[in-house]
């Protein structure tokens, strides 16, 4: 059995301080404030994702979907909880005879 490179001698209390995430702190507002909590950083993280995704996949919801390791209707609910809605569509109309 190998031993390890790193040992506790003794106890250590876990503050916040050993928890340090982006934009959560103590004394000062950072990324979303002192009221922040972990599921709201969470939610923020998740939307930028999926933001990024969609506009990686050309806004195609199916290739965002994929590359995210869910499914379409996943995305879409996804979509609808954090108000994202599809681009205007870059078709133009057909024209009427």
């Amino acid at each position: 059995m190998q031993q390890s490179d790193w040992s506790m001698t003794e106890p250590e209390q876990i503050d916040t301080n050993n928890l340090a995430v982006p934009g959560m702190t103590q004394d000062g507002p950072g990324l979303l404030g002192r009221q922040a909590r972990l599921s709201e950083y969470l939610g923020s993280v998740e939307k930028d994702v999926i933001v990024r995704a969609l506009r990686d996949a050309n806004h195609n919801q199916t290739r965002a979907a994929k590359r995210l390791g869910i499914s379409r209707r996943g995305l879409i609910y996804k979509m609808e909880k954090y108000g994202l809605k599809n681009p205007p569509s870059s078709r133009r109309p057909q024209p009427t005879m």
